[in-house]
């Protein structure tokens, strides 16, 4: 899969990557950019776990609190600030 470039804030590269990983390991992105990028991942998967805590549920092929795991541990690697990993809400707010 080649990576895309970032164009613009409006483009979702999220939807391009298949797994937080392969944001890590892409050349295409400076680190603040794949930050960037995990970060709106995150946010993502926090909007779709509210969602279905409201019972406003839809089919997601992988686990959303999986892949937020496997998201705050790519931006762990990266050396991201754990701004919302520990907020005591599923949408990162205090």
């Amino acid at each position: 899969m080649s990576a895309p470039h970032l164009v613009s804030p409006e483009r979702n590269v999220v939807k391009e990557f298949e797994h937080p990983t392969d944001v890590v390991e892409t050349h295409d992105f400076s680190a603040a950019e794949k930050i960037k990028v995990l970060q709106d991942w995150e946010t993502d998967l926090r909007e779709i776990l509210v969602a279905a805590e409201e019972g406003m549920t839809r089919d997601h092929p992988d686990d959303p609190g999986v892949q937020l795991g496997n998201v705050r541990a790519a931006l762990e690697q990266l050396g991201a600030p754990p701004s919302a990993a520990s907020a005591p809400t599923k949408a990162g707010g205090t």
